[in-house]
């Protein structure tokens, strides 16, 4: 898992998506901006529940 303590939020632009197909798309429209490894952990951590 991704240590997320130490990544600096600032540089990264975060995404609220539904499912894996919905941050593929995000993913390649905005890659310059997204972080993909975040927005996969915020997909498991709000699927989790």
């Amino acid at each position: 898992m991704t240590d997320i303590d130490n990544m600096d939020f600032k540089e990264y632009s975060v995404y609220l998506v539904q499912n894996e197909s919905e941050l593929l798309n995000a993913w390649q429209s905005h890659g310059d901006t997204l972080h993909f490894g975040l927005a996969k952990l915020v997909i498991e951590t709000a699927t989790a529940e």
